[in-house]
This record gives C-alpha cells, sequence and structure tokens, in this order.
C-alpha cells in the first residue's frame, strides 16, 4: 500500500505520516506478518526524519534518492523517468532503519538559493510511486511538501491512499477540500480526512461539520507531550511521543479496516 500524506503548512504532516509508519510497523513485527514499512521524506524542507526521532547527522548523512542515478531512466518516446530496476524498493539500501523497523528515505534536500525548481524531483517521485514494485506486505508512505503543488502537477497519481491533514480553521478547510478535489482528478480512489491538534470540543465540531460522512477517519487532539517534543523536552529523542490507546491508534485501525475490505 502506498499512502500519500498531504495538508497545508504546519498542520503536523510530518508528525502523522511519522506516527503511521511506527504503527505499520510495530503491527507488522508483533503479529508475525513480515513485510517491510518504508517512510520517504518528499518535503525537500524535510521533518519526516525529526519527527521518527532521527538525529540531523545522520538524516544528512542518508544519500537522497534523487542523486542515485543509476536507478533513473528516461523513456525514449515521451522523456518521463522511470526506475530502471522497479524490485529494488530499499533504492540500494540507502536507508536508515530505527528501532520499531521503520526505513526511512529522503527524497531530496533543500537546494542553494537561486539554483532553479524541483521539477525533476517531483517527476522523479512520480516515477517511484508508478513503477516501484512492493511486495505484498510492504507499506510505503511519503510524507509530502506543504500545499497543492506536487497534486498540481499529478506527482502522487499512483498513491492508494491520500491522506490529508487538517487542522480546525477556515483557512485549513478550505485548502483540504482543494487538496480533495485535486486528488480525486487525478484519479485517487481513497481519499481522507485527518483532523490533528484538535483542542476543543468546537473545533471539534467544525471539524465533524466539513466532511462528508466516512470521509474523516482520525481526530488527534491536541497533546502536551508531543508540544514539548517539539520544542525539545519530554521524550527522549527517538522515543513514540504516543502510548497505546491513544488517537493515532484509532487512526491506524481506521486505515487498516479501509485496506482489510478490498482496497
Amino acid at each position: 500500500m502506498k499512502i500519500a500524506v498531504a495538508g497545508k503548512g504546519g498542520t503536523g504532516k510530518s508528525f502523522i505520516a511519522a506516527c503511521l509508519a511506527r504503527q505499520f510497523a510495530m503491527y507488522a513485527r508483533r503479529n508475525g506478518l513480515g513485510g517491510q514499512v518504508y517512510a520517504v521524506d518528499a518535503d525537500p524542507a524535510g521533518g519526516l526524519g525529526a519527527a521518527l526521532g532521527i538525529s540531523q547527522s545522520d538524516i544528512s548523512g542518508i544519500r537522497p534518492i534523487i542523486d542515485m542515478r543509476e536507478f533513473i531512466d528516461t523513456g525514449d518516446d515521451d522523456g518521463a523517468l522511470y526506475l530502471s530496476d522497479p524490485g529494488a524498493v530499499n533504492v540500494d539500501g540507502q536507508f536508515k532503519t530505527i528501532a520499531e523497523g521503520v526505513n526511512f528515505l529522503r527524497m531530496a534536500g533543500v537546494k542553494r538559493a537561486g539554483a532553479g525548481c524541483y521539477c525533476h524531483e517531483y517527476n522523479f517521485l512520480q516515477a517511484l510511486l508508478h513503477s516501484i514494485l512492493l511486495g505484498e506486505r510492504d507499506t510505503l508512505i511519503l510524507d509530502m511538501g506543504a500545499g497543492v503543488e506536487h497534486l498540481a502537477r499529478g506527482t502522487i497519481r499512483g498513491a492508494d491512499v491520500l491522506l490529508i491533514v487538517s487542522e480546525a480553521t477556515r483557512a485549513c478547510i478550505e485548502v483540504t477540500k482543494t487538496i480533495r478535489t485535486l486528488g480525486a482528478e487525478l484519479g485517487i480512489r481513497h481519499i481522507y480526512v485527518v483532523a490533528n491538534n484538535i483542542r476543543s470540543e468546537k473545533e471539534e465540531l467544525l471539524i465533524r461539520a466539513s466532511f462528508r460522512r466516512g470521509e474523516l477517519i482520525g481526530l488527534v487532539r491536541m497533546s502536551e507531550a508531543v508540544a514539548d517534543m517539539a520544542i525539545g523536552v519530554g521524550a527522549g529523542r527517538g522515543q513514540s511521543t504516543l502510548k497505546p490507546g491513544t488517537d493515532i491508534e484509532e487512526l491506524f485501525f481506521n486505515i487498516q479496516t479501509i485496506t482489510m475490505s478490498g482496497m
């Protein structure tokens, strides 16, 4: 399964993507299911590695996928990019595996000022989604860049699930609905919303009233532990900030139910 996590900037996409990657890996290990979980930071600005508890020095030491020219072919007819070896899921082992068993990869780094756009990176990400061969029990989670550019470019057309992270503000909800529309235009069949950082009953009521029945599959309430982690205090680096029975586990269960219902 390929899950793309998108949303307006600052909604907590990387946090949700990291928590889901951990849950998928821990669930597979506890139940002896096998398979691999790949968490790909597709946002040049980064964030997913830190959310997974990986140090900046370790993140910097991981070779970006976009630099692996040996895995990239150009089509003769249309000029599109393709994976030369679709079965090389781990892209030559260039990933960092954290304690829970999540394999972290990064798509690209931040360019120098004036170095140009990320067109090539987005094209390769599209090739990765379309041509990568996952095992039956493998999961690929993509933490997308903020906003809608990757949707306008059609980058995530090959995703099985588009998970849009929203907060309970009018502006954020409108962006979420725009992302939903663009995802549907790309032909992504499974598009869902998770509300993050919900702080009150009023915010929960606003979120529930803003989306169609069955579309909202998770509510993650504001957590002081997560807020402390973000500013570098509280739980130690690399530790999970959420304990069993929390909102993330319910979100994970809902996604598992979608998968098992015959995606």
